[in-house]
């Protein structure tokens, strides 16, 4: 898209100077995915908390996006992407032990289960 080269063209620029280049509006799940497929290290967005709001979690589960060195991920690369919204306010999440994410390794996904955040909202 237009606005990945755009954003492409301006973190190049910004990662040969060796500043961090940062995005500090993302609003949606494309901006966040085009800006880490750019290179960027730091995205500002307030999506997870109007998702919160609303009794829904965000679960994006990214395959081949590891680079042992912290480099940019290379846009040739196929990266697999599943993400969507779930509605944990939803009775079929009542007794899911399972996490947010499977095979998620994050504070969310490994201390707690979708029948607990379950829980809590209700």
């Amino acid at each position: 898209s237009v606005r990945r080269e755009i954003m492409t063209a301006a973190v190049e620029k910004t990662l040969s100077s060796g500043v961090l280049s940062a995005v500090l509006v993302a609003s949606d799940l494309e901006q966040i995915l085009d800006a880490a497929m750019c290179g960027v290290r730091v995205v500002g967005t307030a999506l997870p908390a109007t998702l919160a709001r609303k009794s829904k979690a965000l679960v994006v589960k990214l395959s081949g996006w590891d680079s042992p060195d912290g480099a940019a991920v290379n846009m040739e690369d196929e990266y697999k992407i599943i993400a969507g919204c779930i509605s944990l306010d939803d009775n079929a999440f009542t007794r899911d032990a399972s996490p947010l994410v499977e095979g998620c390794s994050c504070l969310a996904c490994s201390n707690h289960t979708r029948a607990y955040i379950h829980h809590l909202i209700n």
